[in-house]
């Protein structure tokens, strides 16, 4: 124990050598002590008295693999298993924090009474990097308490050094507890290359060209999605070794999409992708001397087919570069 102030201890015993002067001609003993102890709790209070207490509570980083080398099963299992562990954490300090190629932020979505996990979106779920995980996690936990991490993974890094971190996490005293996941079977498809436009247009119909390595001919089915929806799928008929085919796909919105893609084939496991695209609108000039309101037809077939519209009556612009279509209605070309 410790004092601010600890010269006003000296003064403590004065209450006990009033009640000794007082004793012998007091009639009420137990008041007299009660007063002195009173004045000596008081002197005592203002000497700033401080103790420290030390206890052993844990903080633990409870670290979850959604890369997409995990299954559904395993992402529902790891889910379930960061679910129990903060389900009996009582007074101890947890924080879950899911990882890929880095570790992120969880969702609002993947939060609640219990966890439901997603996959990391992006190119970044098309990584596993255990060593800054564990470095993020070491990084998270408070201090003061007893630090301990909680990894649920495949095993299955392709970045960085496990055996690096877990050698740092033992230079710090930080003990990692492990839960293994199943992940997804060796495929024997392999991807060797993917080429698509970075911007399209809404609407448009673009190409994606995939180079795939085959151990032997199969016939293979390619599905493309864009944000978790399907955009429908393909059959191919693909030889050993290496093969260049060539689908296509459409998405009818504005904006960045992330667009997605599996090539799946009988007792071969399957391969896939991940990429941004960027979408917008085909502009068209419509230059017109037809009054206002007399094209809505027109306007109403453009606009259909995603364009979007800008009116002239004055004849073309000086800048056509933004418009990839030209619409002359009632004009004099003359």
């Amino acid at each position: 124990m410790t004092f601010g102030h600890a010269w006003v201890l000296l003064f403590a015993c004065l209450p006990a050598l009033w009640l000794i002067w007082e004793w012998r001609e007091s009639a009420r003993r137990v008041a007299l002590a009660l007063k002195a102890a009173g004045l000596a709790a008081v002197l005592i209070a203002l000497a700033e008295p401080r103790i420290t207490v030390y206890e052993t509570k844990v903080a633990a980083a409870i670290l979850v693999d959604t890369s997409a080398s995990v299954t559904a099963q395993d992402l529902e299992r790891a889910s379930g298993l960061a679910t129990r562990i903060e389900a009996e954490r009582g007074r101890r300090w947890t924080r879950v924090i899911p990882f890929a190629r880095a570790a992120r932020n969880t969702a609002p979505e993947e939060r609640g009474k219990s966890w439901s996990l997603k996959y990391t979106a992006g190119d970044g779920g098309h990584a596993t990097n255990l060593e800054a995980a564990l470095r993020d996690g070491a990084a998270s936990l408070p201090a003061g308490l007893v630090p301990r991490i909680v990894l649920i993974s495949d095993g299955n890094e392709n970045l960085g050094s496990v055996v690096r971190a877990a050698w740092q996490a033992r230079q710090l005293g930080v003990p990692i507890d492990t839960y293994s996941l199943a992940g997804r079977p060796k495929p024997n498809l392999r991807l060797e290359s993917l080429s698509l436009p970075s911007q399209v247009f809404s609407g448009e119909r673009f190409p994606i060209d995939i180079a795939l390595d085959s151990p032997r001919r199969a016939t293979a089915q390619v599905e493309i999605t864009a944000e978790g929806k399907s955009l429908g799928t393909s059959r191919v008929e693909i030889e050993p070794g290496l093969n260049h085919f060539r689908v296509h796909a459409s998405v009818s919105t504005v904006g960045a999409v992330d667009l997605a893609g599996k090539i799946s084939a009988a007792d071969l496991g399957d391969a896939r992708f991940e990429q941004a695209v960027t979408l917008r609108r085909p502009q068209v000039l419509l230059i017109t001397q037809d009054p206002p309101g007399t094209e809505k037809h027109l306007l109403t077939t453009l606009e259909a087919n995603q364009f979007e519209v800008r009116r002239s009556t004055n004849g073309p612009l000086d800048d056509l570069t933004p418009f990839q279509l030209i619409v002359f209605n009632n004009w004099d070309l003359e």
